[in-house]
């Protein structure tokens, strides 16, 4: 299906500023994954390579950019991300892994695109067993505490931002946007059991709404729930445990939103910051 020039390059340059607000410099395949129509990427190259020739992008090392310094930025951020990943993330994250109730670990945020602040936190999205994420949250905190008390571990936090469980994937009506699909699609699976990130992605189909060219062989998949009597008993657990952590966010004033079987830790939300020009798309829930 081909599709008028301009259609082709005013979606080019939305996807350009929408990553250039997080001065990152996309690649020709994320162009042509974050673009709001379904489209060929020889057709985005084309396209990127008419808005070079009339000065109104700039490509280089793969990269295309609205300007050489986010280029750059994007180049650096790329080489000390991956020193961070390395050393932070994969010393880190298997001392969480052997958690039984963990069934997805992912990295979101800004080094789930290698684009990392030197300072930055970085931010983990976590699945768990249903009935579950009170008690998960509780093995996670201790064993940060445990790890944050060696030298070795101590110098940069792990952020447990989002966890929810296996039986409450789809975002709230309220969350299904642009940017939540660009950041369940930039989402990097570190440790998974069975298909977990499939069913995440199968419970939040409404982001191919928004992004046609991301859907490549996803499938539906189901996660069973386990009403039993063990079931009833961890969600007994878990509610006691939610109890103390209730109190102790409300009294350190830690902003918490509860949504179902989802926590969500954000304590400094970039959604409302982004440009209201750059916020394209608003999914609409049937």
């Amino acid at each position: 299906m081909s599709h008028p020039v301009d259609h082709v390059e005013k979606g080019i340059l939305h996807t350009v500023s929408y990553f250039e607000f997080f001065s990152y410099a996309p690649t020709h395949a994320e162009l042509h994954r974050f673009h709001h129509t379904s489209i060929q990427v020889q057709d985005i190259k084309q396209a990127v390579q008419d808005l070079t020739e009339s000065g109104r992008l700039v490509v280089r090392g793969g990269r295309v950019a609205q300007s050489n310094q986010v280029l750059t930025t994007t180049r650096l951020r790329q080489e000390s991300s991956e020193q961070i990943f390395q050393r932070f993330v994969e010393s880190h994250l298997p001392f969480f892994t052997w958690i039984p109730m963990i069934r997805f670990i992912g990295i979101s945020g800004s080094l789930s695109m290698r684009n990392i602040k030197e300072d930055a936190d970085i931010d983990l999205f976590v699945i768990t067993s249903e009935d579950t994420v009170w008690l998960t949250r509780s093995i996670i905190l201790v064993v940060s505490h445990i790890l944050s008390r060696i030298p070795i571990f101590a110098s940069r936090p792990l952020c447990w931002n989002i966890i929810m469980s296996e039986s409450d994937l789809t975002l709230p009506p309220r969350k299904q946007n642009e940017y939540a699909a660009h950041e369940l699609l930039q989402l990097n699976m570190v440790f998974q059991r069975r298909d977990t990130h499939i069913a995440l992605l199968s419970a939040n189909r409404w982001i191919f709404q928004i992004f046609p060219n991301a859907q490549f062989g996803y499938i539906k998949v189901n996660i069973p729930s386990r009403l039993s009597l063990q079931s009833k008993t961890l969600r007994c657990i878990d509610y006691l445990l939610s109890i103390p952590q209730r109190f102790w966010l409300k009294k350190k004033k830690y902003h918490v939103r509860e949504i179902g079987s989802q926590l969500w830790f954000i304590q400094d939300d970039i959604e409302p910051k982004i440009p209201l020009k750059l916020k394209r798309i608003k999914h609409e829930p049937r």
